[in-house]
Parts: C-alpha cells; sequence; structure tokens
C-alpha cells in the first residue's frame, strides 16, 4: 500500500512554528502530515537553503551561531523533559522564560541583553508581589537562553505578572514567559479574560498569522531588529 500522506509546504525554521505541544521530531512529523524520513530530508535541504545568499552576508561569528532545525527540536524536547522532572520533584508553579527570536540565529550579544533584562523584570515583580523563588535554573546555548523558576504562588497570579511583563516592557514581544501549574498544564492569557499575544508586524492576532505564515522569516528578522 502507498503511503498516503502529502508533504506538508512549510519551508524554513516555518517548520518550528508547530504547536508547543509537539515537542519531538516524530510528534512535529504528525502534526506536519508526513513521514519522519521525510521530514528529516526537507530539515537537510532547508539547511542546505540557509547555508546559501543569506549566510554569504553575514559575519564568521555570526555563522558560528547559527542553529539548525534539529538542533532546535531537539532543544524543545530537552527543556519539556527538564519541565516534567522539576515539575514531578518539586510540584510548583513554574514559569519558563525563552526569548521569541525568528530565524537561525537564536544567541548573541544584543539577544543575551533583552534576556538579561527580562529576568530582572520578573524577579522584581514577583518580589513586589511577594512571590518567593524557590528554585532557579538557566540554560545559555547556541540555541537559546532559557530560566525556569519554580514559585510558591497560584498559577494564576503568576501568569498576570508575566502578561503585564509581555505587553508592557519595551522589548515585551520578544519574551516568551509560558506558566505552568503543578500538573503541568499551560496556563493560556485567555484564563485571565485577556486576548492572545500580537503579530510583531501586523498587530494581528499572532496565531493566526504564525497559522496562515502570513509574514516571512526576513520580515520577522528585520521587525525584531527594530524592537
Amino acid at each position: 500500500m502507498k503511503n498516503s500522506r502529502k508533504e506538508h509546504p512549510e519551508t524554513g525554521f516555518q517548520l518550528l512554528e508547530v504547536p508547543g505541544e509537539s515537542r519531538n521530531i516524530a510528534k512535529v512529523a504528525d502534526r506536519l502530515f508526513i513521514t519522519q524520513s521525510a521530514l528529516s530530508k526537507r530539515i537537510k535541504a532547508i539547511e542546505r537553503e540557509l547555508g546559501g545568499g543569506s549566510a554569504e552576508k553575514a559575519s564568521v561569528k555570526e555563522k558560528a551561531m547559527e542553529v539548525t532545525l534539529l538542533e532546535m527540536l531537539e532543544a524543545r524536547e530537552r527543556r519539556a523533559n527538564r519541565q516534567r522532572v522539576l515539575l514531578s520533584t518539586h510540584g510548583k508553579t513554574m514559569v519558563c522564560f525563552t526569548m521569541n527570536i525568528a530565524g537561525p540565529v537564536k544567541n548573541n550579544a544584543l539577544i543575551r541583553r533583552g534576556y538579561a533584562l527580562g529576568k530582572r523584570l520578573l524577579r522584581q515583580q514577583l518580589e513586589a508581589a511577594g512571590i518567593p523563588v524557590i528554585y532557579f535554573e538557566e540554560i545559555q546555548e547556541k540555541t537559546g537562553n532559557e530560566a525556569i523558576f519554580l514559585l510558591d504562588a497560584d498559577s494564576l497570579a503568576v501568569k498576570a505578572i508575566t502578561v503585564e511583563i509581555e505587553d508592557h516592557a519595551p522589548v515585551g514581544r520578544l519574551f516568551d514567559m509560558d506558566v505552568l501549574c503543578p500538573d503541568g498544564r499551560k496556563v493560556d492569557r485567555q484564563e485571565l479574560g485577556r486576548e492572545g499575544r500580537k503579530c510583531l508586524i501586523c498587530g494581528g492576532m499572532a496565531q493566526a498569522c504564525a497559522r496562515s505564515r502570513t509574514h516571512s522569516v526576513a520580515q520577522l528578522q528585520e521587525r525584531t531588529r527594530q524592537i
């Protein structure tokens, strides 16, 4: 019997925009309705494409910091596994803070400055709310900067704090502060009566723009630099 799956038309780093529950290659393949082998071939082809014209314009140092799609998928899976372990061990509300950066470069001096600002703002707001941080760890790799906070507080109260930072900090649109309940459930903005996040470029709903591929990676990168 022939395989009836059709190859999904996604290209470039848009493959990483599948929903967050798709944490590994097998799940990503399922969500895109292709086989794992087809996905691996597509990723390799994309990586060859990324090594073309745009790479020629990048500095040697910047080029060295570019990540592959496989590296990003592996980083996501590692993060999800670490989250499960910490939630199971501590049973507390978790904030997982990363930077929302389009394109193959996920870490450089400018991105680290934004990440440091986000950490500082979160700590300040938690302290102001009287919420103790009972555990903290971070990873700073070429795949990006990640910070995990475990908090002795109500998950919705913590989500209210992170939403305010994301919506009102100078570079808050580049902050991705996920809040997880002790049972691992992700808290949504809608639970606070808030709208979803806005698109960096057009101001529409970010999720809708991501699903329809309204904007190119190049457009998102340029807007990120402007912020």
